[in-house]
């Protein structure tokens, strides 16, 4: 069996990192949001940290959807 030095795995690890970008940006190409909708999705991020929830049809009446 070979053994495997720490170094190794860390590159091979690096290694794999960049490919995954890549093909994430091949894949999901990123999309620019407005100063509103980036605070937008901020606070919502922060409302599920906290644990906070609503409802499908409390947000679509939010929403005026």
């Amino acid at each position: 069996m070979e053994s495997v030095s720490l170094e190794k795995v860390y590159a091979k690890l690096t290694e794999m990192e960049r490919e995954i970008k890549i093909v994430r940006t091949a894949l999901i190409p990123e999309e620019k949001v407005s100063k509103e909708e980036l605070e937008e999705i901020k606070k919502i991020d922060r409302e599920m940290q906290k644990g906070e929830r609503i409802s499908l049809n409390e947000f679509l009446d939010k929403k005026d959807v």
